[in-house]
């Protein structure tokens, strides 16, 4: 029972979730779940979800800021020079015509 919180904090190495782990991890979590124990390893279970939702969260979090910033480079990088030549060009060859 006191491996589960280790075992939660290796399944989240590097920022990843490692599938493998996180499947048998759910399994022996089930397992302990259906079981009836002491109140020391219900609180281990307990605690090893609160660690598992908070990979969750992390992971979640992780993919939304990802997803953010190249969103933001594209439009930083990419959109904006290009309507900003566009209404240079536009707003040159507009003067050049009355010119």
């Amino acid at each position: 029972m006191d491996k589960l919180i280790p075992d939660a904090s290796a399944i989240i190495a590097n920022g990843k979730i490692d599938e493998s782990l996180l499947k048998t991890l759910l399994l022996r979590l089930e397992n302990m779940r259906s079981g009836t124990g002491t109140p020391a390893e219900a609180l281990d279970l307990l605690r090893a979800q609160q660690e598992l939702q908070k990979a969750y969260a992390d992971s979640v979090n992780q993919t939304r800021e990802f997803w953010k910033s190249m969103a933001q480079m594209i439009l930083i990088n990419l959109l904006l020079p290009t309507l900003t030549g566009l209404l240079g060009y536009v707003f040159a060859s507009k003067a050049n015509d009355k010119a």
